[in-house]
């Protein structure tokens, strides 16, 4: 008989053991699919951010490009087409601006002479300040156009002109090009 009862205290033991695992499993079931649901929708939430991150980086390389376009070819007789493209690397999305001249390309600031990046460069930051909601549309330069062969400098100041009217701003610009200070509304001289 006192086998008996030790058989019916290990069946006891195995079948709380087993009611107890069962529990627990249970418990790691509802969890795995609590994770899986989360991993779920974090893919569907990806998917969603990267289609507005395509269609955001569309609008920026059409803004940045049209505008620095449109800058070289008010300055230059044979202008480049500046070209703005996002790329993966290294796991990242990065920014490549690019110059293009009878189908050749080259890096913004490279290879294409000081006073191409000089007007790129500028018309860049005036881009940036468009696509940014600052209330302050001001944009402080230093010698932006030091590098502009004097035969372009007046393209130059027609272009700052124009800017500052068709998109409300104001340009504060150190400078020694003459030119350029007989535009200004106003000069404070050091």
């Amino acid at each position: 008989m006192n086998e008996f009862l030790d058989y019916q205290k290990k069946i006891n033991l195995l079948i709380a053991r087993k009611s107890i695992l069962s529990k627990q499993l249970n418990e790691k079931r509802e969890l795995l699919n609590f994770f899986t649901q989360r991993y779920e929708n974090s893919i569907k939430a990806r998917l969603v951010l990267q289609d507005k991150a395509q269609k955001l980086q569309k609008k920026v390389e059409h803004c940045l490009g049209s505008l620095v376009t449109m800058a070289l070819a008010s300055i230059f007789n044979d202008p480049y087409t500046c070209i703005v493209e996002f790329v993966k690397k290294r796991n990242k999305t990065e920014c490549e601006i690019w110059l293009e001249k009878h189908g050749e390309r080259m890096k913004a600031l490279d290879s294409s002479g000081g006073g191409i990046s000089d007007v790129a460069s500028f018309a860049l930051r005036v881009a940036f300040l468009s696509m940014t909601k600052n209330a302050r549309n001001t944009i402080i330069c230093d010698e932006p156009f030091k590098f502009v062969s004097n035969d372009n400098i007046p393209r130059c100041c027609e272009m700052v002109k124009m800017l500052s009217d068709e998109r409300n701003l104001q340009f504060i610009i150190v400078t020694h090009i003459r030119e350029l200070i007989r535009v200004a509304d106003k000069v404070f001289e050091l």
